[in-house]
């Protein structure tokens, strides 16, 4: 009997197997998420059935059902926001959607008080009026440490900038809520149905509002970098800035409000885009990085580098422009640009102009390999990724050649983490 019975599970265990391929997964995520469910769940009781409880093996197998059960069981009162046992069920969570240039959509959530997180976490959020039963994934943006002193300096906004009236949450006020903000780079499924369905309805107003289920947080770092490593190096592609900007949030707050940073003295910031307009995403939060840092008198190292790989026009409009600005740009300073010669430009600054005011602009895809060797020179390192698979494939292998850096004792350690655009 054991010969037949095991055929059943061997055949899910080849679907489960097969339907994880990359490309598959990629190209049918919600239809691999869901079969892959279904398969799992029908794959025990073929277990079941093909062990015959054979040497005490029906024991283990229950032990797996329970501990199965048991996260599904805590996710779903816990994590999931609809049916927290922290407050009311059945609610979601009032949501602005404004539109970006570049194709981004920037996601602004009025999350309930009992959703707390860190820095360098995700959520997953499902949209009813634009996908019933998508649960899709997205880095958080805002951190959650800086909310107090945002909100009382008024600088990123941490309380919703428009109307929030749709399906409000109840029997709490709106200051009991923090804000969560996340990005969302229009590509297809999901991202596309969210940018087709509020731009196809008829608007006057520049924000759109509907409500959001949270699952979440998860994720994350948990060893407390500040305490770790003296330098941290953010590398981004495109909308993997979402992945890294949390980091320097984080850090030029706590160093505004004197909190101790530990180890940490250094953040570099490596952003590579294809148009200079994408920096429009988040150029408020990478001012107020920098306004913040020169606040304070005991400030971080903070340095900015973008490279923007396919504006040439934008570059041959503005090379003269650029090569001024780099001339005023101090050798002990060189990633910012000198107040004089930025003034010059304030009447008619474009995109890359904006970036000039804040670091070094590059034309073309950045070496990483060079770049990091630059930034790399002493103590112990984290360099933090995000971006395009051949971006992070370029990442590794820099990072693994750099390591005969501390193999010869030039520095104390390299660490590197890297975050995926999807699964």
């Amino acid at each position: 009997m054991l010969q037949y019975t095991g055929l059943p599970p061997f055949i899910i265990l080849l679907l489960l197997c097969v339907l994880s391929i990359r490309p598959i997964r990629h190209r049918f995520h919600a239809s691999f998420y869901l079969g892959h469910v279904l398969l799992a769940i029908l794959y025990l009781p073929f277990i079941f059935w093909h062990s015959w409880n054979l040497i005490d093996s029906w024991a283990y197998l229950w032990a797996t059902v329970a501990l199965w059960l048991a996260s599904w069981t805590a996710r779903f009162f816990w994590k999931m926001q609809p049916m927290s046992l922290k407050h009311e069920w059945f609610v979601g969570c009032p949501t602005n959607i404004t539109y970006l240039p570049g194709d981004m959509t920037k996601i602004e959530i009025l999350a309930p008080p009992s959703f707390t997180y860190e820095r360098g976490q995700h959520c997953f959020i499902r949209m009813p009026e634009v996908e019933k039963w998508g649960n899709h994934p997205f880095s958080i943006v805002s951190v959650q440490d800086s909310n107090n002193q945002l909100t009382k300096n008024d600088k990123m906004g941490n309380t919703l900038s428009g109307p929030i009236e749709k399906n409000a949450l109840h029997n709490t006020t709106l200051d009991e809520h923090h804000k969560i903000i996340l990005y969302a780079r229009t590509y297809s499924g999901f991202t596309r149905a969210l940018s087709s369905h509020f731009r196809s309805q008829p608007s006057t107003d520049t924000i759109n509002t509907t409500s959001t289920l949270l699952d979440g947080p998860y994720g994350g770092i948990c060893r407390p970098v500040e305490r770790y490593y003296d330098t941290l190096v953010l590398t981004a592609g495109g909308s993997g800035i979402t992945a890294c900007l949390p980091w320097l949030l984080s850090f030029t707050t706590k160093a505004l409000s004197s909190y101790d940073l530990g180890m940490m003295r250094r953040v570099v910031l490596i952003w590579t885009i294809k148009k200079a307009d994408h920096f429009l995403w988040i150029e408020d939060h990478l001012r107020n990085c920098v306004q913040r840092n020169q606040d304070n008198a005991n400030g971080l190292n903070l340095q900015m580098k973008f490279h923007v790989t396919m504006d040439d026009d934008s570059f041959r409009n503005n090379q003269d422009c650029i090569e001024n600005l780099f001339e005023h740009q101090s050798k002990d300073d060189p990633g910012f640009a000198s107040r004089t010669a930025s003034a010059q430009l304030a009447s008619q600054q474009t995109s890359l102009d904006k970036m000039v005011d804040l670091g070094k602009v590059t034309k073309g895809r950045p070496v990483l390999k060079d770049l990091l060797s630059e930034e790399i020179l002493e103590g112990k390192t984290l360099v933090i990724g995000c971006g395009p698979e051949s971006f992070l494939t370029d990442l590794t292998n820099a990072c693994g050649g750099l390591q005969k850096k501390v193999l010869q004792g030039e520095i104390a350690e390299l660490a590197l983490h890297t975050e995926r655009f999807g699964w």
